[in-house]
């Protein structure tokens, strides 16, 4: 039997792998006749031949291949060319032979393609489709992936409330359900039956922090002082270090700059998530609007302001907490910014 399990959601997929694993092993023999190939790389001789041979001592043979749908896919029109050829007398070779190899292959081997996003019009695929039993794992929408937060919660015998569900997936790239898995169990331990508050997820899950970080430069870019300070305090009862917010403020306004310069040279959304190391194309546009909001000026003096703070805390001139507070009001002042404090007047009033 053939079956095919292709998409971007790795998560949900390797649980179905681990599913047909567990339905397969009823006997505790799997382990020793399960057979991985790399589509990439693929020996076509020796994948037939194993899909070929009897298994031992079980029912069921099971043979994985990794990305060759993939693979294929560079090669449009051609799957499916194995049956012609085969009728006119002479062997199919490569990815032909597999949709002619599926109908004589042993009801005693499990064939599972294994593959990430797909083009619709992957010949290979359509070929096999007919004879196989396709899956595709789709990315979550964010309240479904709310959804699967709370259930995954539940599992483990965890009380999630909402607030907290939220700000976790909000936090945590919704389409990362490895991450999230991640983060639940160790909130699960953490709180050892007790409910799991937003303040939980706030001190446990590094990605909560870093979003508040988010939000203050958010208010900066908008000249939002009061907000600015206000997701600062916050940051600070949370107990984030002063070194760990000065550089997380110098990496939001580095990869500002970098946008900027690269959005101004005329330079694409996926040239930009590169130079600046951002995953998701949402993100890379909110740092891009956000770029050209400030423009080069400002972001120029912003940087040497961070500079500055970063300068007088080492050197002992400031106060970690003074020194911040005095970097995001003069970030968050816009245009015409406060004059610049020399740090020994600021030691001296401490």
């Amino acid at each position: 039997m053939l079956r095919i399990y292709y998409g971007p959601d790795t998560y949900t997929r390797s649980q179905a792998v681990a599913e047909l694993e567990r339905e397969l092993d009823a006997d505790s023999m799997l382990p020793a006749n399960i057979v991985h190939f790399d589509g990439a790389h693929i020996d076509w001789a020796a994948l037939l031949a194993t899909c070929d041979t009897v298994p031992f001592l079980a029912p069921q043979r099971l043979v994985v291949v990794s990305d060759l749908l993939l693979q294929a896919q560079a090669r449009p029109g051609r799957a499916g060319a194995g049956r012609r050829t085969a009728q006119n007398g002479q062997s199919p070779t490569g990815h032909d032979a597999l949709p002619s190899y599926i109908p004589r292959m042993p009801d005693t081997t499990m064939l599972l393609l294994l593959d990430g996003p797909l083009n619709r019009d992957n010949a290979l695929l359509r070929a096999l489709q007919p004879m196989a039993e396709v899956r595709e794992f789709v990315s979550l929408g964010q309240q479904q992936v709310l959804e699967w937060v709370a259930a995954r919660a539940r599992s483990l015998g965890a009380d999630l409330e909402p607030r907290a569900a939220s700000l976790l997936v909000s936090s945590v790239h919704a389409g990362d359900l490895w991450t999230l898995s991640t983060e639940i169990e160790k909130l699960s331990l953490y709180a050892a039956g007790r409910t799991i508050t937003e303040s939980t997820v706030r001190r446990l899950v590094p990605e909560a922090q870093d979003s508040n970080v988010f939000a203050m430069v958010d208010a900066i870019v908008a000249c939002r002082l009061d907000t600015a300070l206000q997701q600062l305090r916050l940051l600070q009862q949370e107990g984030a270090a002063g070194p760990y917010l000065l550089t997380m403020i110098a990496r939001q306004f580095r990869q500002l700059i970098i946008a900027e310069d690269m959005s101004a040279a005329g330079s694409g959304g996926s040239a930009i998530a590169e130079a600046t190391g951002i995953r998701f194309e949402s993100a890379v546009r909110r740092v891009t609007q956000q770029a050209r909001r400030m423009g080069a000026r400002r972001l120029q003096d912003a940087y040497e302001l961070i500079l500055e703070a970063d300068l007088a805390i080492k050197r002992g001139e400031m106060d970690e907490d003074v020194a911040l507070d005095l970097l995001i009001t003069q970030l968050a002042w816009g245009e015409g910014a406060p004059p610049r404090v020399p740090t020994t007047t600021v030691a001296a009033r401490r």
